[in-house]
């Protein structure tokens, strides 16, 4: 039997005594020393009955409450392992990166139209694409705005350029594409930024 079923019973018991006890007689008009002791046991046990209630509901007090805190431990559980799984490849990717700089320098060294080193080239591009598609299978997108509104989330400005053509804070040029893993900024993407002109005070 659980506590609190235990702690039914006995309440039940201590309100069946009282109202055998009540219904023996009308205590209140008796003045013998019997109905003296039956009036004290009443009121013992009514005590003992409000103490069982109030520890009744002290106890169903703290049953809600650690269930509340189990529930709590359960969730940053659940939370943990969820940011777990998803950010155990994050120093693997920070790796990776330097990979892709380093095909992405190589294949910029080679201009397309070079017939001598045509198979390295597109052998780097082969391999650059296998790499990020499989980047990308592990939840890494490629930050690469060229053209897009500068997001200083995303991006990192290294230089500003004077444009009267481009509106300002237009990314003009990416000079290191950024990574992402799972909405975790990686590597921010190292970029030329426009900017209006400078006015003459």
């Amino acid at each position: 039997m659980s506590q609190d079923a235990a702690i039914d019973a006995n309440v039940e018991d201590l309100e069946k005594r009282a109202e055998q006890c009540q219904s023996s007689g009308d205590v209140s008009h008796r003045e013998d020393d019997g109905s003296l002791v039956l009036r004290r046991e009443v009121e013992q046990l009514n005590l003992r009955l409000s103490e069982a209630l109030a520890k009744n509901e002290e106890l169903k007090a703290e049953v809600l409450r650690a269930g509340a805190e189990t529930q709590n431990v359960r969730r940053r559980a659940e939370r943990d392992v969820e940011n777990a799984h998803k950010y155990s490849l994050e120093r693997f990717v920070s790796e990776l990166t330097a990979v892709v700089d380093s095909l992405d320098l190589g294949i910029q060294s080679i201009p397309a139209t070079d017939e001598v080193q045509k198979v390295s080239r597109e052998g780097m591009v082969s391999t650059h694409r296998v790499l990020v598609d499989a980047l990308k299978k592990f939840g890494v997108a490629i930050v690469e705005p060229m053209n897009e509104p500068f997001n200083p989330q995303f991006h990192q400005a290294v230089a500003t350029q004077e444009r009267t053509d481009i509106a300002p804070n237009i990314v003009l040029n990416v000079l290191q594409k950024g990574f992402v893993l799972a909405e975790r900024v990686i590597r921010p993407a190292m970029v030329l930024v426009s900017k209006g002109p400078e006015s003459d005070g």
